[in-house]
């Protein structure tokens, strides 16, 4: 656990900062290939300690964390409460500090001290002395960013245990583990935040001094005593920050701090790019780590154990095991444990051994012995333990002797609930040896297709000469009728049989098989995709098993089990194949991503297949589509042009390009272009009887006109696209736009037409039981009543709208909604409602499809209430958390529109006129291009407000009469108030002030 080089002050000099935290755990992350190799090399390079007993305890560190992070909790609470600024992250460990509590008392309860000292260590590293799995939970944390994941953990465990067995103990301490590095991960992260608000509160207080100084000579007095020390970077942002175009007496320090910015080989500018990518690099790990401990402390390990363990792989590799309930089987692995821990061999050894006793006695031995002893039970719980302990040489532990005497009471029990047939070993041995070859391959061929193989399977296999061998194998009581096919009499003699078959002999039988089922289902393959993928795979013909899996992916998504199409597709990739077919198997992947909303999965899946082989049109296609749902617009645009020259003359093709140019127009918001392209695509996709694409056409032509205005033809086309189904993609791209429409909406006829428009709309979702649309349908109703005032309305629709977004399930719907009932409250003057409100958003959007979109209107709706708040740290974090994502380049046009006037009012407050103004004429020329209304009129208003703290006061007159006519005009009686005041406090315009008044006392009694 190194400690980075300490910021100190020797002798008085430097800066008086605490030392500098350890690194996070957070190294490169890796994809689930990339992990699985490194899990292999760690294995190979962990070397462990001979006595497991003499290791080092994690119980000192695990209180050292639990102080430094109570310390951590203090001093943000403090610097809250005092309402300095304080990092995004700061927020995430104050408000779950209770996650936090529950962790720690979780990890001191389930882990005692006995079970720790058992556990192998690791006799090398930087964590020698500790056990290997918290090395092994070390790196897994470390390169998934702290994100758990179930399937990538499985898979992590799986390569590593390809080189180094885990035992059951590690396995059950990884979910411990994982705590314990999640815990001491949070512990570096809260010490950098607080590190951070040092340095930021360092750069205050010397930029104060500074300021307050008026001569050069005095400023440069102040700086000798940091001549010495390195600067962190936080303090240098910060510093730099508060100086630039200050008064001329301290340019001088900005001259210097560049001159010991470039010793340290820098620049001033790579230091704000580095501390805004370290903040946040931080708040993204520190929501992981809160996520992950939920995660872990929910996930059902039971299950993860089995899945993961050799052991349990081991003994399931005897038929009867994997029929015992979860208890018994248990009960089996302790069995397994204690008999390792006392004989020296291996786990995995001692269930082999056991299995291997047990199939001895299922294949030779006298015609009257006991049916148990054919269970690997009978040797780790029962009367055959032993004879198992003898030859293994178990020492059995005194304290252990009465629990063993316990199990071997236990046994009758036990016995009792087995089923195995009697003189089984005979009828294997002997049944099978009389037996004509063609018999026997008949046997074979059952054995190789399953528990059950059809009548019509065998016939396709053997031919005409079916009826003697068949018959001979039902004289023979080994098969037995079951309705059109047979199965075996028990399930031990297909096992038998099956095990007995080389490796040769089974590929060869697969591949029969696999031919029988073609022959025999031929006018109807797909109910039988599966079976076909895994014969051809166990034959080695990996070409045809990519085909079946494909077609299993696909029929599997027919009925919308976008899993289980993954798992098929993913069992494609587990081929080994390269070149165009590992292609067409991401593009399935992403397909499936697509399908459930993760577009950001489905992008990384399109592009892993851009790497196969020379990419068609519809991959293009796909990618741009992909690119649009996920906002990054200059990828949509790249994808599209080169969809464009690939595709070709057919009308279909030319149909689907149509819709996904129309898509990217429409959310341009260029919607007669969107609406021509989709009327286009219509006309060519019906001439081809092309259902998908038409019901597609019909949804975004709804989507087109509604914004329009020309509510008739988009309720017609609405209908429609109910009838005909809905499409995923254009389902998302609804939800990145929930009231796209309103922005075209304005005077009493048009709200009247709007209104009536929906609530035909809803009639017919609530008829035909769409949740979906009827909850569309309340946000849009509370929405206008919102916008024109009718608050209880507007709050009776929006709480309907979140009770149905949160019962189907749409996080896009409930963040939304969260959003617009987050500026209700604040309009209502009821604040920590209102923040309350965002916080919820917050959580929502994390889980949206639509992420982006949703988090810029809660930032907008957040800001506007922690600016009347006077909450000056939250609506900064929230002001950076925005401007985050417009550096990443993924904002939303649309969503930006709220955004950035909420953005100017905040830079406003903070005096910085200059970014007010650039903040709200960006707005403004967004609202312009896209015609919208409320956004103009907003932007215009924040305009006027940083043009008269200017001292420009006719322009400010000129952008508050602008802003009033639109809100007028648009009914926005609450907007209308705020710019009415503004207005009034120009000379010659107080008259305004008394009509402001009115309309918030109506706005805040009603």
């Amino acid at each position: 656990m190194r400690r980075t080089k300490a910021m100190e002050d020797p002798g008085g000099g430097g800066l008086p900062l605490r030392p500098g935290p350890e690194d996070p755990i957070r190294g490169m992350i890796y994809s689930l290939e990339r992990l699985e190799e490194h899990a292999r090399a760690l294995a190979a390079s962990q070397v462990l300690s001979r006595i497991p007993s003499r290791g080092r305890s994690l119980f000192p560190r695990l209180q050292s964390n639990a102080r430094a992070l109570q310390h951590s909790h203090d001093e943000i609470t403090l610097a809250l409460r005092q309402k300095r600024v304080v990092a995004s992250a700061a927020e995430w460990l104050v408000d779950n500090h209770h996650v936090l509590d529950e962790q720690l008392r979780g990890i001191r309860n389930d882990l005692p001290g006995h079970y720790y000292r058992e556990l192998p260590k690791l006799a090398g590293g930087p964590l020698e002395g500790y056990p290997r799995v918290y090395g092994i939970a070390w790196d897994y944390v470390a390169h998934t960013d702290s994100r758990f994941d179930p399937e990538s953990l499985l898979r992590f465990v799986q390569a590593y245990q390809g080189r180094a067995p885990l035992n059951l103990g590690e396995l059950w301490a990884l979910a411990i583990s994982l705590r314990l590095v999640l815990v001491e991960n949070l512990r570096r992260l809260a010490e950098w935040v607080l590190h951070w608000q040092d340095a930021r509160r360092e750069a205050d207080r010397l930029a104060d001094r500074l300021l307050g100084l008026r001569t050069p000579e005095a400023a440069r007095g102040v700086l000798r005593r940091l001549e010495q020390a390195p600067l962190p970077a936080a303090f240098v942002v910060q510093l730099v920050h508060r100086l630039r175009e200050q008064d001329p007496a301290v340019t001088p320090v900005l001259g210097w701090l560049l001159e010991r910015v470039a010793a340290q080989g820098t620049t001033v500018d790579d230091l704000v790019s580095l501390e805004h990518a370290r903040q946040a690099a931080t708040n993204v790990t520190v929501s992981n780590v809160i996520t992950s401990m939920r995660s872990v402390s929910f996930f059902d390990w039971e299950r993860f154990v089995e899945e993961a363990s050799l052991v349990e792989a081991a003994l399931r590799r005897h038929a009867g095991y994997a029929a015992l309930d979860f208890g018994t089987r248990d009960r089996y692995r302790h069995a397994v444990e204690e008999l390792a821990k006392g004989s020296g061999i291996p786990e995995l050894g001692v269930a082999e051994r056991a299995v291997a006793l047990a199939r001895a006695q299922d294949g030779a031995g006298e015609a009257g012995q006991s049916r148990a002893a054919a269970d690997p039970g009978y040797y780790l719980l029962g009367p055959g333990r032993r004879a198992l302990e003898r030859e293994l040489r178990f020492r059995v532990p005194l304290a252990r002797r009465f629990r063993r005497a316990y199990l071997a009471f236990a046994t009758p029990g036990y016995l009792g609930t087995l089923a195995l047939p009697p003189s089984l070993t005979t009828l294997l041995s002997g049944r099978l040896l009389r037996l004509s070859p063609p018999a026997l391959h008949l046997l074979q061929l059952a054995a190789v297709a399953g528990r059950e193989v059809a009548h019509a399977v065998l016939e396709a296999a053997v031919g005409p000469g079916l009826a003697d061998p068949l018959d001979e194998a039902l004289a023979a009581k080994l098969l037995l009728e079951q309705g059109p096919g047979y199965r075996f009499r028990h399930p031990l003699y297909r096992e038998a049989l099956y095990q007995g078959l080389s490796l040769a002999r089974r590929a060869a039988l697969h591949g029969e098989v696999a031919r029988a089922l073609e022959a025999a289902y031929r006018a109807d393959l797909a109910p039988h995709t599966e079976a076909l993928a895994h014969h051809y795979r166990r034959a080695g013909q990996a070409e045809r098993a990519l085909e079946y899996l494909l077609k299993a992916g696909e029929r599997a998504t027919a009925v919308y089990d976008h899993p289980a199409a993954l798992e098929r597709y993913r069992e494609a990739l587990e081929l080994g194949l390269a070149g165009e077919a590992r292609a067409r198997v991401w593009e399935r992947i992403g397909d499936a991503h697509r399908a459930t909303g993760d577009v950001r999965q489905a992008l990384a899946a399109y592009r892993e297949a851009l790497e196969g082989a020379p990419a068609p049109a519809a991959l293009y296609r796909k990618l741009a589509l992909t690119a649009i749902l996920a906002t990054d617009m200059d990828g949509a645009a790249a994808y599209l042009a080169q969809a464009q020259a690939r595709t070709g003359p057919g009308p279909l093709e030319r149909a689907r390009l149509l819709l996904v140019q129309a898509l990217y127009h429409w959310h341009w918001h260029e919607l007669e272009q969107a609406a021509a392209e989709a009327h286009e695509a219509l006309q060519l996709a019906e001439a081809q009887g092309a259902g998908v694409e038409v019901q597609q056409a019909y949804e975004l032509l709804a989507l087109s006109y509604l914004p329009m205005g020309r509510w008739e033809e988009g309720l017609r086309y609405e209908l429609k696209r109910g009838l005909a189904g809905w499409s995923p993609e254009v389902a998302l791209a609804t939800d990145a736009h929930l009231c796209l429409w309103e922005y075209h909406v304005y005077g009493e006829d048009p709200y009247q037409q709007a209104q009536a428009f929906i609530r035909r709309v809803q009639e017919h979702a609530q008829a035909v039981g769409d949740l979906r649309c009827v909850a569309v349908c309340h946000y849009a109703l509370g929405s206008m009543e919102f916008l024109r005032t009718n608050l209880q309305e507007a709050a009776r629709h929006l709480g309907r709208a979140l009770e149905l977004h949160h019962r189907i399930g749409s996080p896009a719907g409930e963040a939304y909604t969260l959003a617009r009932e987050a500026l209700l409250r604040t309009a209502r003057g009821e604040l920590e409602a209102g923040w309350r409100a965002v916080e919820r958003g917050l959580e929502a959007a994390a889980q949206a499809a639509v992420r982006d979109h949703c988090l810029m209107r809660l930032y907008a709706a957040g800001l506007w209430n922690r600016l009347e708040a006077r909450d000056r740290a939250r609506a900064e974090r929230l002001a950076r958390a925005g401007l985050d994502l417009e550096a990443q380049g993924t904002l939303c046009p649309v969503c930006s529109v709220q955004f950035y006037p909420a953005l100017a009012a905040f830079r406003l407050e903070q005096g910085e006129l200059e970014d007010a103004l650039a903040y709200a004429r960006k707005a403004q020329k967004l609202a312009e291009t896209f015609r919208n209304q409320p956004g103009l009129a907003q932007a215009s208003w924040v305009e006027g407000r940083a043009l008269a703290a200017r001292g420009e006061l006719e322009a400010a007159r000129w952008a508050y009469r602008q802003a009033e006519a639109g809100f007028r005009s648009l009914g926005h009686a609450y907007d209308l108030a705020l710019v009415l005041s503004s207005l009034a406090q120009l000379p010659g315009e107080q008259a305004h002030a008394a009509e402001a008044r009115r309309l918030l006392a109506a706005l805040r009694s009603g």
